[in-house]
């Protein structure tokens, strides 16, 4: 069965009427993933001591995504949505009240420990009023930029060839939704140039 990532628009969705925010990050996410024995043998890799083989599903599998998120999934069970939203090994825990997110992060804590699965808790933040979520700065408020997505684009470089111009695209295209007529705005970077007529270097 294929699970696709979730889309980030529908959790955001999710949050109105919620205040406090707890965001869980899984320690060493994909390490936490066992290969099953009849497939070990598809990740071996060559060193000069030897041939080796994963025991733990190994970063960079096309399939590695779905596979944790299946993970993340099957663990939270009737949780995911009502308690919990996770994206990957970024679990959000939003609540109405300090009272609902201590119960609610006791629930998810439980479900954590009993499939053996680890936290960092460097990475692990409780009961903010103001917190980053992918990308995003959510509060009781509402739902703005990140200050670090932003930061991004604000230090972008200019791009000098069309493969800039579609990486500065697809950084700005993150925050369409909080930018009026983005398209329109966005247009002319879009929009082809004829050749030049004198043989002038042109860039797209």
């Amino acid at each position: 069965m294929n699970y696709p990532l979730p889309i980030i628009d529908d959790q955001l969705d999710r949050l109105t009427g919620k205040c406090y925010f707890t965001t869980l990050d899984m320690f060493s996410g994909y390490y936490q993933v066992p290969v099953a024995d009849e497939h070990k043998h598809k990740t071996a890799f060559v060193t000069p001591d030897g041939t080796y083989e994963f025991t733990k599903m190994p970063f960079g599998l096309v399939n590695g995504p779905a596979i944790f998120q299946r993970l993340i999934n099957s663990v939270l069970g009737s949780l995911r949505f009502t308690v919990a939203m996770a994206y990957m090994d970024d679990v959000l825990i939003p609540s109405s009240s300090v009272e609902e997110g201590l119960a609610n992060l006791e629930q998810i804590l439980v479900v954590f420990r009993r499939a053996n699965l680890k936290l960092n808790l460097k990475k692990c933040y409780f009961l903010y009023e103001n917190i980053d979520y992918l990308g995003f700065q959510i509060s009781a408020k509402g739902i703005r930029p990140g200050e670090r997505k932003a930061k991004c684009v604000l230090q972008f470089p200019v791009p000098i060839n069309v493969r800039g111009v579609r990486q500065f695209l697809g950084l700005t295209g993150f925050f369409r939704r909080f930018i009026k007529d983005y398209a329109k705005i966005s247009k002319p970077l879009t929009k082809p140039r004829r050749p030049a007529i004198f043989g002038t270097n042109r860039i797209f």
